[in-house]
């Protein structure tokens, strides 16, 4: 199944089991059909860090809602073809990627409070996915005077560690 990781925003209360702070991309994910959801919440911007393993009709919906709602949805990586070829796609230098996709990124990231304008072109996507990782961490920590869990154990890079 293809992999694709996103930033997207968080919908829910959280006052409720019925109405649980959650990624809007579990709106898109049928876990009926074999799709896969992992996420890193960040409560202080609404946004969740999400990777998808979905089916392509999966993958072509949440492009369908980019194209709907644009902004609100963002890649942050490329669409992978499976899980054996996840960690070539992490190491994938950020400067070959498209400078459309790029620049949706760094404004997402930017709007979001992740300081990204100065990436480097020399950088790879897993470089950037730990920017992105350490300042939800720092923000979490920030947000709730203490160090939060973030699920670190529900993100799985194909074994790459962060």
């Amino acid at each position: 199944m293809p992999i694709r990781i996103y930033l997207a925003p968080q919908i829910g209360s959280g006052t409720s089991t019925q109405d649980p702070i959650r990624s809007i991309l579990n709106d898109f994910v049928d876990v009926r059909n074999g799709d896969k959801f992992d996420e890193i919440d960040n409560p202080s911007v609404k946004q969740s860090v999400c990777t998808v393993y979905a089916s392509q009709e999966t993958h072509d919906a949440i492009y369908a809602d980019r194209v709907t709602n644009p902004g609100r949805i963002v890649y942050i990586s490329n669409l992978i073809n499976n899980a054996l070829d996840h960690d070539i796609g992490l190491q994938t230098e950020w400067r070959t990627l498209p400078q459309a996709f790029k620049n949706a990124a760094i404004s997402k990231l930017n709007d979001v409070g992740v300081t990204a304008n100065d990436l480097s072109d020399t950088v790879t996507l897993k470089d950037v996915l730990r920017v992105v990782l350490h300042t939800f961490f720092n923000r979490q920590r920030e947000f709730v005077g203490g160090i939060v869990p973030l699920k670190w154990d529900k993100i799985k890079f194909s074994g790459v560690e962060f």
